[in-house]
């Protein structure tokens, strides 16, 4: 993947709590105190949305083993990879480039 690339993120885990006020945050329980508040959340859908910015870190781990194996299982075993096969790991490598702030090629 090309492009320039961003700061590490705050490692995981993550998790959703309840904020200062009547929203949502997510924390990285883990980290320095300077670097524990992920997020600070509101809205009507703020559950939900800290949840899942609380599995980021999860989900950008699993993505990339995902990638991994089924990039290799695509090489080596070219005449089953269907065409949808290529186009999910494609959409794939797209989400970890955004997720990581590079570009996809």
């Amino acid at each position: 993947m090309a492009g320039t690339k961003q700061a590490a993120a705050t490692p995981g885990p993550w998790v959703a709590e309840p904020g200062t006020t009547t929203g949502r945050q997510v924390v990285a329980p883990n980290a320095p105190k300077v670097k524990r508040v992920i997020a600070r959340l509101g809205g009507p859908d703020r559950e939900a949305n800290a949840h899942l910015i609380a599995a980021a870190p999860d989900l950008l781990g699993e993505l990339k083993r995902m990638v991994e194996h089924f990039s290799a299982w695509a090489n080596d075993h070219s005449d089953e990879a269907t065409t949808e096969t290529w186009a999910a790991l494609y959409c794939a490598r797209a989400a970890l480039a955004k997720a990581e702030g590079s570009s996809h090629d």
